[in-house]
């Protein structure tokens, strides 16, 4: 995944993923099997509009959850955001995650944002998780899995 810019409260990444169909990509975010092969070792997922989704990591005891506010299969996914260890502590973030065709493969773009004025310094750290996983998950491809 490449960084891009960000805005005041919004980090814009973009990434292509050979060997990906746009399909592909959304199912790798949404379906607990395959979300545990790059990112959280266990995955509710409830995919629906309004549905709700948890990814834990149960020896580090943190998981992140939220609800889907727009699910379009293999289109568009956007859901809410927010760490247990920051409950009560801040307004959900939001990510909005578009999933497109290009020669070869998919082209992913990822739109996270909300971030309050006092928290703009983790901004960075968001943009470095989103890489690192992303690379995780196109390498999938590259190791066959």
């Amino acid at each position: 995944m490449i960084e891009l810019p960000w805005h005041h409260d919004r980090l814009l990444l973009t990434g292509d993923f050979p060997g990906f169909t746009p399909h592909d990509l959304f199912d790798h975010w949404t379906t607990p099997e395959l979300l545990a092969k790059f990112w959280p070792p266990v995955a509710l997922v409830d995919l629906r509009g309004g549905g709700y989704y948890r990814f834990e990591w149960p020896t580090k005891g943190f998981y992140l959850h939220g609800h889907y506010l727009r699910v379009e299969p293999g289109v568009r996914l956007d859901f809410d955001w927010t760490w247990n260890h920051e409950l009560g502590r801040f307004t959900p973030l939001k990510v909005e995650m578009f999933f497109t065709a290009i020669e070869g493969g998919s082209r992913m773009t990822i739109e996270h944002f909300g971030f309050a004025e006092g928290d703009l310094h983790a901004m960075p750290g968001t943009a470095e998780g989103w890489i690192h996983f992303g690379n995780r998950l196109r390498d999938l491809r590259a190791e066959g899995k």
